[in-house]
């Protein structure tokens, strides 16, 4: 089981670029409300109960410039688990003990999208004097997408300690509402491969290797090993409304939880797309989303960028 812990939606960056394409509202980037962690605690037993927790992405908000005694009692806590661990951050803060005192059991990525967030070029100069190996993930927004592959990738080798970079897709959500769809990101992640495969940095490319683990199936695409927890201290789900915009649907209980995964399964397993696709269940979704005309938008497992990687871009 995957949990995103999420104890915090309070962000230094609230009031800048960034905040234009966050999944988060500015009311909520504002919000000072902080899950104790003696809750965080409960709640981790709780879901130990019914699963065996593997691994924890850690975010906010922003979780570096949380008072200092929360960080060392959260990071103390945390360490003492036998899961894995990463932290999000924007690296706004470099003194954070979650980022110079970083547990064996930790990693650290770091969010990142050039011009298309604030900061970006103070963020780069800290990413330089990082001593532990990090990655970035950059958010496909449409600003992001007009940036040179090129030129991206040769900036991130000139960072010693970067180890991996993905490309995340953006999602029409609750607070924005931006036309950059599945087709988009597709085609943007098939010129980052061709540039990734020219150039041969040192670090991952790990959009690659979701495409590798979906073609040998050893990826899931289905929710029922990923839960999230909210600074309200409930357990949550990424879905989408009515209007295609993605949101966190909220959960009474873990048997809930369990139910809502069961059932997406049943919804996608006799979709009209989905049901005959030779990628269901091991696509490169992270949630899967009601397919609307497939062939002017394609789909939210990006069929066709697997399809064009099996056939053309693994023998680049």
């Amino acid at each position: 089981m995957i949990l995103s812990l999420n104890p915090t939606y309070f962000c230094n960056f609230r009031n800048g670029k960034c905040a234009d394409t966050c999944y988060l509202t500015k009311t909520q980037l504002s919000d000072l409300r902080l899950l104790k962690v003696d809750e965080i605690k409960a709640r981790i037993e709780e879901l130990s109960k019914a699963f065996t927790l593997e691994h924890i992405d850690l975010y906010g908000g922003e979780i570096t410039i949380l008072p200092l005694d929360y960080q060392l009692e959260l990071m103390s806590y945390l360490a003492a688990l036998n899961v894995s661990v990463n932290i999000v951050t924007n690296l706004s803060k470099s003194d954070s003990p979650f980022i110079t005192h970083l547990p064996r059991n930790f990693t650290l990525s770091v969010s990142w999208d050039y011009e298309a967030r604030q900061s970006f070029d103070k963020v780069f100069e800290r990413m330089k004097n990082l001593k532990n190996r990090f990655s970035i993930l950059s958010l496909a927004s449409p600003e992001f997408s007009q940036f040179d592959p090129k030129m991206i990738l040769e900036l991130l080798m000139k960072l010693p300690s970067l180890q991996a970079f993905e490309i995340k897709p953006y999602n029409q959500n609750q607070s924005n509402q931006y036309s950059f769809g599945h087709i988009d990101y597709e085609e943007l992640i098939k010129k980052y491969i061709i540039a990734y495969k020219q150039l041969k940095p040192h670090f991952q490319f790990v959009n690659i290797d979701l495409l590798e683990m979906s073609l040998k199936r050893t990826k899931s695409s289905w929710s029922d090993q990923h839960l999230y927890l909210t600074p309200d201290n409930e357990w949550s789900v990424l879905e989408f409304d009515q209007a295609g915009n993605e949101y966190f649907k909220k959960l009474n209980s873990i048997q809930e939880y369990l139910a809502w995964s069961g059932r997406e399964k049943e919804v996608f397993q006799l979709d009209p797309h989905c049901q005959n696709c030779r990628h269901l269940g091991h696509c490169l979704s992270e949630h899967l989303k009601p397919i609307d005309q497939f062939e002017i938008n394609g789909c939210s497992g990006f069929k066709n960028l697997i399809d064009w990687y099996e056939a053309i871009g693994r023998t680049l």
